[in-house]
């Protein structure tokens, strides 16, 4: 479908198909941007095309690193849940920014890795198995979740704990009386669990496989 939409572009763009395009005068950088766009889809379009799927040594493996990310993932998730509930019980500044501090450790160095661990080899399976990207509507809504999560916590859990963790660092436990800290830990406290149950969710979607093949319910592939 990507290669015959850029031969359209480029027949549109030249009055001809693309193979014959590199005869013809490139004028401005639109020109320009256009042709090696659409050159670049067609060996997109060719690559996958001769791409072969994997064989059941190599779906087990990337499936298990799969499961390991997204185990990883909501594991450290849960963790950083109960830190923030011990986090009320605290009485001193230092162990106030302690708590903050292995609360942003496990954001940074397993939280964001393992999240994109989990996009990644959930990229890979669906290139080089024959589950795809778009066939099944619960893939397309693990895909939503998982880029949901991403940006969530990237855009505003992130920026939240991170905040804390350098409010506490400087003012200790007067960052308890700190209004941008208390927001923060507010937020934290109703969307941390939110995240969390919404990545419990997609691993149930993933072993129920609910909603069927998108269009007509057909045989679904081996794992």
């Amino acid at each position: 479908m990507i290669y015959y939409f850029s031969k359209l572009v480029i027949c549109w763009q030249f009055g001809k198909y693309g193979d014959e395009a590199p005869n013809y005068k490139l004028g401005d950088d639109r020109d320009k941007a256009i042709y090696y766009l659409s050159t670049c889809c067609q060996i997109y379009a060719k690559g996958c095309e001769q791409m072969k799927p994997i064989g059941s040594t190599g779906r087990a493996w990337l499936k298990g690193f799969h499961i390991f990310f997204a185990c990883t993932w909501i594991g450290t998730a849960i963790s950083m849940q109960l830190l923030t509930f011990v986090r009320s019980h605290i009485s001193t500044g230092d162990e106030l920014w302690a708590v903050n501090a292995a609360i942003k450790l496990l954001d940074d160095y397993i939280i964001i890795p393992s999240a994109f661990g989990v996009l990644i080899t959930g990229i890979l399976f669906s290139w080089l198995t024959n589950w795809g990207f778009f066939k099944f509507n619960w893939i397309i809504v693990k895909y939503l979740i998982n880029i949901e999560a991403i940006l969530f916590g990237t855009f505003f859990l992130g920026p939240w704990v991170n905040g804390m963790e350098a409010i506490s660092k400087v003012e200790r436990l007067s960052a308890l009386q700190n209004i941008t800290y208390l927001h923060n830990a507010k937020m934290v406290v109703y969307f941390g669990p939110l995240q969390a149950l919404i990545l419990i969710a997609a691993v149930f979607i993933t072993v129920l496989k609910p909603w069927g093949k998108r269009g007509k319910a057909e045989k679904k592939p081996h794992n």
